[in-house]
């Protein structure tokens, strides 16, 4: 009897990207998050201050950031005729972060060049590198991958300037600080495109479940568990992993890919669909009844999708 976890390995990555600190400890398995708190607040503004007796415009009014406010009908973009509302381009000085915001909907999301690009191990998602950011009322900001749709052609906001169009704040503090704010979150792209925010790395719900792209724990040995599908239940998933990871397999039991079934989930070694069927590309992976699924990756994750993404 063997435990085949022991026997078999895993091709894929410890460390969610934009979450990684920058090369400097590339040598490590474990993630290193860059992860920043909601505490900043803005100051109450209750005691009034002299105002000038001169009228100033929109793009010369200075906000309580200390940066100067644009006017929002210089962002509107006149590239998607197909519009049924306003919709307005944003962009970052540099051009690593490119935001679309419509008058009736608010963010619909925002491209970004991630210096390391955060996993997001979507089920059935050929792609895993993230590419873009996007908002929910609930869980905040989350990087993830876009694929295809159009986008509005977005206006640079100049260094030193913010503007704020249905609800949604962008800040250009520098040439290399770009920070988007709604609903009292906020992530900022800055250091030549690392990945900061409130909501980042997203974090199980009070219930347990968790979005895709969220690690739901460590397996010991850089092997960490990934969520592929959003409201996974993590800590369900973690007392599976550990039965799969105890589990004395008898003579020709599960085979070479190390397959299991229980009550209510699954686990095997396979390559998902869109992934070349090889070991190099066959990752441990659980599928939870009713809980979801996980995908365990380890260091050498990282290279594997990269090189395979570069290759589409």
């Amino acid at each position: 009897m063997t435990k085949l976890l022991n026997a078999l390995p895993l091709a894929l990555i410890a460390c969610t990207a934009a979450a990684c600190s920058a090369a400097e400890d590339s040598t490590s398995g474990e993630p290193q998050f860059h992860n920043t708190s909601t505490a900043e607040t803005s100051a109450d503004n209750t005691e009034s201050t002299e105002a000038s007796s001169a009228p100033t415009s929109a793009k010369d009014k200075e906000g309580d950031s200390g940066l100067k406010e644009l006017d929002k009908e210089d962002f509107i973009a006149t590239n998607l005729g197909h519009a049924t509302s306003t919709v307005y381009g944003v962009s970052s000085p540099n051009d690593r972060v490119a935001c679309t915001v419509t008058e009736d909907q608010g963010l619909i999301g925002c491209s970004v060049m991630f210096a390391d690009p955060p996993l997001y191990p979507a089920t059935g998602q050929p792609l895993w590198l993230s590419n873009s950011v996007n908002f929910d009322a609930d869980a905040g900001f989350y990087p993830n991958v876009k694929m295809g749709g159009d986008a509005a052609a977005p206006t640079p906001l100049e260094a030193g300037s913010t503007v704020t169009m249905n609800g949604v704040t962008f800040e250009s503090v520098s040439e290399d600080e770009f920070t988007v704010k709604i609903d009292g979150h906020h992530f900022t792209v800055k250091d030549d495109g690392e990945y900061y925010s409130d909501t980042f790395p997203p974090q199980p719900d009070g219930e347990g479940k968790a979005m895709t792209g969220t690690i739901c724990g460590d397996l010991g040995n850089g092997e960490y568990v990934y969520a592929k599908e959003n409201g996974t239940n993590c800590a369900r998933a973690m007392e599976v992993l550990e039965y799969y990871k105890n589990y004395d397999f008898a003579p020709m039991e599960g085979g070479n890919r190390g397959y299991l079934m229980e009550d209510d989930f699954s686990c095997s070694y396979n390559a998902d669909p869109g992934w070349p069927d090889e070991p190099d590309y066959r990752w441990l992976g659980c599928s939870i009844e009713d809980g979801g699924a996980v995908v365990v990756l380890d260091p050498t994750a990282r290279a594997l999708v990269s090189e395979k993404g570069g290759q589409r």
